[in-house]
């Protein structure tokens, strides 16, 4: 079983960033030249290498001329424009760079936060990367599903649950005991994914930047709360441990009433991994007050703010509790019986 699990958190992983055509490129390579503070003087060094790009245009301007005055052949012509033009191509990768700095500096201004540039894909890879959040999040939520199955319908199986009920210790001790494991076993499994995830991200991405203020990546400047990006990354993986805790206890309370283990897999794949993948697919709206926005919680914040993320995790606590209630009065039916 743990060599699936293993599998499945591999295979979870995004080892790679997305990178698209020359503009991409010459873009990152800029980023990485320049990263730094966000201040007037990158815009002005930024600025100065597109004075290298309005000379080119200068340069071809002239060398027209001259191709016009018959100064220079047909093939000199054709090979120093081709040049300039191939040259001329990466001003778009510039260009992105001069209106990335130049919004974190108006922003910097206007707020009184000082911000830094840096590459701007790792805003991507946490705001824009929901369906590849959604598909791991499936993968975690069936990993713990798995793991949790075998925790009542085993016992209930066995006929192991009539005699535990007789036992001094086989009542509300063993009841709590057992939900106390899931909830272990659910932030082991949480735990270990989020520690592949910024690990994947650490690859990719410089790890040391991630103390900049939040608001150095673009799309998190709608968000009003002063953090840092390690401590945005913080707060989102501790909610997202917490909303699995509530998901695994809800399948605890469920499996309670299930006798054979596989069906309890079925039954837990289809209420809340099967959710995640429909919402994955861009169907969220159906269960958005299920556990499906669980693993969006870093998405979901820049158009919903804290708040709302705060009262969704606290709806998610109340239907725990609610299954858990109805577990417990499960259990009790199954001692009055004997």
């Amino acid at each position: 079983m743990m060599i699936i699990v293993a599998i499945l958190l591999v295979y979870g992983m995004r080892t790679t960033p997305v990178t698209v055509g020359q503009t991409e490129k010459i873009y990152h390579e800029y980023a990485k030249k320049y990263e730094g503070i966000a201040d007037q003087t990158l815009i002005e060094a930024l600025q100065q290498e597109k004075e290298q790009f309005d000379k080119l245009r200068q340069r071809q301007a002239e060398l027209t001329e001259k191709w016009k005055k018959k100064e220079v052949s047909n093939e000199q012509y054709a090979s120093i424009s081709a040049m300039i033009d191939h040259m001329l191509q990466n001003e778009a990768g510039l260009t992105r760079a001069i209106e990335q700095a130049d919004t974190l500096v108006n922003w910097s201004e206007a707020h009184d936060l000082q911000l830094f540039f840096t590459d701007d894909s790792i805003g991507r890879y946490l705001f824009e990367n929901a369906s590849m959040d959604q598909y791991r999040g499936a993968v975690l939520l069936f990993a713990v599903i798995v793991l949790l199955s075998g925790i009542f319908p085993g016992e209930r199986k066995n006929e192991m649950q009539n005699m535990l009920l007789c036992t001094k210790n086989g009542r509300r001790p063993l009841f709590v005991a057992k939900y106390v494991l899931g909830v272990v076993i659910a932030c082991i499994v949480s735990g270990g994914f989020t520690v592949i995830h910024l690990f994947s991200a650490s690859k990719m991405y410089d790890f040391s930047l991630w103390k900049v203020p939040l608001q150095s990546i673009r799309q998190a400047q709608v968000i009003d709360v002063q953090l840092s990006v390690r401590g945005y990354l913080v707060w989102t993986s501790v909610m997202q441990m917490m909303g699995v805790v509530c998901a695994a206890v809800s399948f605890l309370s469920i499996s309670v009433r299930m006798k054979n283990r596989l069906y309890a897999v079925l039954v837990g794949a289809v209420l809340f991994v099967l959710p995640v993948v429909i919402s994955g697919a861009g169907l969220s709206n159906i269960f958005d007050l299920w556990f499906a926005k669980v693993f969006l919680f870093g998405t979901q914040t820049l158009k919903q703010g804290f708040g709302e993320q705060i009262g969704y995790l606290i709806l998610l606590v109340a239907v725990a509790s609610v299954f858990t209630a109805g577990a417990w009065r499960a259990y009790q039916r199954k001692r009055r019986a004997r």
